[in-house]
């Protein structure tokens, strides 16, 4: 059965407060809300599809956002994503083109160039059915079929899996890049060699954490938030300040300090070397962590999902 987050009160309190504002005739309020709500629409059915794995329900958001703002880039490229999935390449190619052209939130040069390899797969996808379509239509007789194979044979390319699983995202500090399977596998013995570097690792729908060759369990979705924000920070950060740079307007177990609390006891029941890579002080009442000195961590994730600060 499918899992469905249910939106916290803040999705209700922005369509009160935008239908205020139109009552009012605030056309300044008005805007503001419509764009925080398309913001909200956007986030929240970027989490169902990349959380959560439920496709269907985060079409209903993203299609809501994109009636307030058809040109989002980023609500046009999560919505591609999934008709691309789904085989409906016509659809994503137009959704696709939409989130390259658009200039509201317009997307980052990974997720551009992750664009245009969707597009160029979606394109011989539409152009391989196209052959496949006329092979079953009046005329097809004439044809030469020496002809038509060898096209066939320049169509054959990966299915949607090989394709997304092919490439990843890797962020350095503020670097990103594109790097492929060969790559990512080089990545991942270099920690062998370097006491100094941590991937932290989207793959295969499973989250790791690899260290010294060595691959943690894995990790919840809430465990993986919390991690990444901590490993991206180079001074101390206690709960609460993770509980602000998690987004709370998604509203799952783990955004309240008591969950984040969970969460690293989650961590150091599932990373065994975890106190080689994070260090932990007291200040005050509270517990505070960040990456140790000298660590280097690299994020990876497959070309088609989301870091958790994206939206």
């Amino acid at each position: 059965m499918e899992q469905v987050l249910a939106p916290n009160k803040k999705l209700s309190e922005l369509e009160k407060k935008r239908k205020d504002a139109i009552k009012a005739k605030d056309k300044a309020k008005t805007e503001h809300y419509r764009s925080e709500l398309v913001k909200f629409y956007v986030q929240y059915g970027s989490v169902l599809k990349t959380d959560v794995k439920n496709d269907r329900e985060a079409l209903k958001y993203l299609e809501r956002a994109l009636r307030y703002e058809e040109n989002h880039a980023l609500a046009n490229y999560r919505y591609a994503h999934i008709m691309y999935k789904q085989g409906e390449f016509v659809m994503a190619l137009s959704h696709f083109q939409k989130a390259i052209d658009s200039h509201v939130e317009p997307l980052n040069d990974t997720l551009m160039q992750i664009t245009y390899l969707y597009m160029a797969d979606a394109s011989l996808k539409v152009a391989r059915e196209a052959l496949d379509n006329s092979e079953t239509s009046e005329g097809i007789g004439s044809l030469d079929e020496a002809k038509i194979q060898k096209l066939r044979e320049k169509l054959s390319i990966p299915d949607f899996f090989q394709l997304e699983k092919a490439w990843f995202r890797k962020l350095t500090g503020t670097e990103e890049e594109l790097i492929d399977t060969v790559q990512y596998d080089l990545l991942c013995e270099e920690t062998i060699h370097n006491p100094n570097l941590v991937i932290l690792a989207n793959k295969d729908t499973e989250i790791h954490l690899i260290y010294q060759g060595i691959t943690s369990e894995p990790l919840e979705n809430s465990t993986y938030r919390v991690l990444y924000f901590v490993l991206k920070s180079r001074e101390f950060i206690d709960n609460k300040t993770i509980c602000e740079k998690i987004n709370l307007s998604i509203e799952t177990e783990e955004t309240n300090e008591s969950g984040i609390r969970t969460a690293f006891t989650r961590i150091r029941e599932k990373i065994p070397f975890w106190e080689h890579i994070l260090e932990q002080r007291k200040n005050g009442r509270r517990t505070e962590h960040r990456l140790r000195d000298g660590m280097k961590v690299v994020f990876v994730t497959e070309a088609g999902e989301i870091l958790p600060d994206d939206v």
